[in-house]
């Protein structure tokens, strides 16, 4: 079920998610992704809600490949994912959220690995959340977990501290 952005309540977010959610819009306005013809068919691909068994079932894993190697950029754009009220963010992390296998997740990290370096969730419980923090949560093979820690080793070295308890990672 989709939820109306403009219902949600902004106490789900920080103080500090809030100053970043104005500096995030302003950028939102001059960096507005512009959704041509590649990048649309890897959105339409994974414009899935990760909280939906259904949905997570119905991840085309070998269209998701296909498009990537016919459109390598299109890894390195932000798109306003449903799941996440429209907010801008790189495949990989939704890529992730949806339990991608290691194909896909290796496959967008060496068109862009800088997106390991990337958090874009704004919700509360996302904030300051990189990559690797969310394949770590949400059981990740080996396999992609290293990938993602391959791209971005420092990553092991950031603290989530936008939750009530800190998120640290221990490799």
């Amino acid at each position: 079920m989709r939820r109306n952005h403009r219902s949600m309540s902004y106490s789900f977010f920080s103080l500090s998610c809030l100053q970043n959610k104005s500096s995030f819009l302003a950028k939102q306005c001059q960096d507005n992704v512009d959704l041509n013809m590649a990048g649309r068919n890897l959105f339409k691909l994974l414009d899935l809600n990760p909280g939906s068994e259904e949905d997570i079932q119905r991840l085309d894993v070998d269209s998701i490949i296909k498009e990537l190697q016919q459109n390598p950029s299109s890894a390195a754009k932000r798109y306003p994912f449903s799941y996440l009220f429209f907010e801008k963010c790189f495949p990989l992390q939704t890529a992730i959220l949806l339990r991608a296998p290691f194909e896909v997740i290796s496959l967008l990290l060496s068109i862009f690995p800088d997106a390991a370096k990337e958090c874009c969730f704004e919700f509360e419980s996302y904030c300051g959340r990189l990559p690797i923090h969310t394949v770590c949560e949400f059981g990740a093979s080996l396999d992609t977990i290293s990938c993602v820690l391959e791209s971005w080793p420092d990553a092991i070295t950031v603290k989530i501290t936008k939750r009530e308890h800190p998120f640290l990672l221990h490799v």
